[in-house]
């Protein structure tokens, strides 16, 4: 029983062979089979990516994410900045370099601790199936 990546790589060398010359084609050469094995391999994981859902959206970049909370974080300072005619106005230049800061050790830290719990998941996850007693 081959597995897909056999298959395709045999498929491959299949296409391969006329050009290798007449003599070459029935013991090809150790570079061009790994080659082909890493073709076969970039080809069966970009079909697999490719089967992913199209609808479901990329996460936010790290810049972004880091934009948008900084802009949060500029309209609850605007409150402590003083109601009245300057409300409409930027906060100091200071102060929105201080927002941009904490907002980038906000996203800095929030990705650590995602992180942290994907890696512990996974963990948990291993972790019953090595413990499982064999029958």
């Amino acid at each position: 029983m081959n597995n897909p990546k056999q298959v395709l790589v045999n498929q491959l060398a299949g296409a391969v062979a006329p050009h290798l010359g007449p003599d070459v084609a029935a013991d090809q050469p150790k570079a061009v089979q790994k080659v082909l094995r890493k073709l076969a391999k970039q080809l069966l994981k970009t079909q697999a990516t490719a089967g992913a859902p199209a609808g479901a959206p990329a996460p936010p970049t790290p810049k972004a994410q880091r934009k948008t909370l900084a802009g949060e974080l500029s309209t609850l300072v605007q409150a402590y900045l003083g109601a009245g005619d300057n409300a409409a106005l930027a906060p100091p230049k200071a102060v929105a370099k201080t927002v941009k800061r904490l907002a980038g050790k906000l996203v800095k830290q929030r990705r650590k601790l995602a992180k942290h719990a994907a890696k512990a998941a996974r963990k948990a996850a291993k972790a019953p199936a090595a413990t499982a007693p064999a029958r």
